[in-house]
């Protein structure tokens, strides 16, 4: 995207997914008694799919007729996008809710916006993160303490601050076993029967690859010490016939205190889940009918609502992005439903954050470029653009969700152009790294802590020309649009909201 940016409203999907309608499957389920469709389409059926330009939503059956047109949104969902003005490889973030301050870790600097993400300042210091080579952070919405995590392979360095980057209070050995890499932490309430430590009230998980297993550890005292053991030894995949890799995503804690690790077993979703504090950790296979794609370093993603459900998002084999549930810990989990438009042809870097029940949002990068001559991103050619989507999900717990997509960069200034390489190591088409992230405000508001890998000559690109590549961290925020929370609703932009006395 272009520095020069402004407000802009996203070009807008709203689909009406019923699980495996979308997926190739030759059954499709009826609308349940709590099925929900947006704008007054409560006549919508089976096999619908609803797509919105500009302020206008349409509904076209199979046959691409128009039986009706539904009302307006109550506002045309806005989304504007803030540069950091820095590199901000594999960006996390996160946003204190008891003043609204928006934070991103880029490398090693930990950076604070004070108005929204407009504007940003450096907040860390030499002591609080001397050096990187995987940065981290992760915000407790619950106490406001803001956490750094910094990877220098033997551990991780972690910070934390309870006013706001005032003071900094640091953990230079802050995991359970040596050698570390792909680093991910959350936390949440303790497990029943376990209470809360009154040096800290909610318990941390700290989950990395150690090559061929995952280790994770647990804190009970809010990153003060660290115990840990080995999350899952991973082992030869008799169908697939050589080793899974121990890469994992991020790890997300639930309002139960139940943990869950997302993973990709070989060519199987999967998820890692503890209903123990870490104590013990259980594989669960999420879906058996749609494999993982093939990249060495994709991320599937994993987020809980208020209530404690699970939602599992992961990009299959095919390029689609699909969508799982579980209510009961992650013991069963929902049939597969797909969450990406119609037409797009690949999904990458997918990330997520659960709101009240049935609501979910999930951002990630795409492209609806036609697969001809290349099957995965490192293989895409240079005239292959990729934009930012985020994608809501409402009554997601039913078997008639309703999925609303926002695309949100401008269609003439791709997030990236050509190969995206998944593979690790030191490829030029790596400069997105791995992943970035997907966190909420208090109001259920989306904030997305991305990178922006085609700046400048990478818009204008002629064929013929090489393609320059940058990792420029952003921060794109719903200014108008659905609210995670149902009390909220729908969000009005932040000049719109009554000035605080």
């Amino acid at each position: 995207m272009s520095s020069a940016r402004a407000a802009l409203l996203g070009t807008l999907l709203l689909l009406t997914l019923f699980a495996g309608c979308l997926d190739g499957d030759t059954t499709t389920k009826d609308a349940g008694k709590d099925a929900k469709v947006r704008a007054g389409a409560t006549g919508a059926k089976p096999g619908l799919s609803v797509e919105k330009f500009g302020a206008r939503v349409q509904v076209y059956d199979k046959d691409g007729l128009t039986p009706l047109t539904l009302p307006e949104f109550p506002t045309p969902i806005n989304v504007t996008s803030h540069s950091l003005g820095r590199n901000c490889g594999e960006p996390t973030g996160g946003v204190t809710w008891k003043n609204d301050y928006v934070w991103e870790v880029c490398s090693a600097a930990i950076m604070r916006s004070r108005d929204h993400g407009v504007t940003w300042e450096q907040v860390s210091t030499q002591v609080s993160s001397p050096t990187t080579l995987d940065p981290y952070m992760w915000v407790d919405t619950i106490t406001d303490r803001v956490y750094s995590v910094q990877l220098y392979v033997g551990c991780s360095w972690l910070s934390y601050t309870d006013d706001y980057g005032g003071l900094w209070v640091t953990n230079p050995v802050a995991c359970g076993l040596p050698v570390n890499d792909h680093q991910t932490m959350a936390g949440g309430p303790p497990a029943p029967p376990a209470v809360s430590n009154p040096v800290y009230r909610n318990h941390l998980s700290y989950c990395v690859n150690q090559l061929v297993d995952t280790m994770c550890s647990t804190s009970v005292d809010g990153g003060l010490t660290w115990a840990g053991k080995p999350a899952q030894v991973t082992v030869l995949d008799v169908e697939a016939g050589r080793q899974c890799s121990a890469i994992n995503g991020h790890v997300a804690v639930g309002k139960d205190g139940t943990a869950y690790l997302p993973k990709r077993t070989c060519n199987r979703p999967s998820v890692m889940v503890s209903t123990n504090n870490g104590a013990t950790w259980e594989e669960k296979v999420v879906s058996k009918g749609h494999a993982v794609v093939q990249s060495l370093a994709h991320d599937p993603t994993v987020t809980t609502d208020t209530a404690g459900n699970a939602y599992y998002f992961w990009t299959g084999d095919d390029g689609v992005l699909r969508l799982s549930t579980s209510k009961n810990k992650g013991v069963a989990w929902s049939d597969a439903v797909r969450v990406s438009p119609p037409g797009m042809t690949m999904s990458l870097f997918e990330t997520s954050v659960g709101g009240d029940p049935g609501r979910a949002a999930v951002a990630y990068f795409g492209t609806s470029a036609p697969r001809v001559g290349w099957r995965y991103s490192s293989q895409a050619p240079d005239n292959v653009t990729w934009n930012l989507y985020l994608t809501y999900v409402e009554n997601g717990l039913s078997d008639t969700p309703l999925i609303t997509t926002v695309q949100v960069n401008p269609e003439n200034d791709p997030i990236q152009r050509g190969c995206v390489w998944l593979q690790g190591g030191g490829n030029p088409c790596r400069n997105l790294l791995d992943f970035f992230d997907l966190t909420m405000g208090k109001d259920g508001r989306a904030y997305i802590h991305h990178q922006d890998g085609c700046m400048d000559k990478c818009v204008t690109w002629k064929p013929g020309e090489p393609v320059p590549r940058s990792r420029t961290g952003h921060v794109s925020v719903v200014q108008a649009g659905p609210s995670l929370f149902e009390s909220q609703d729908w969000l009005v932009p932040f000049s719109a909201q009554p000035a605080k006395s």
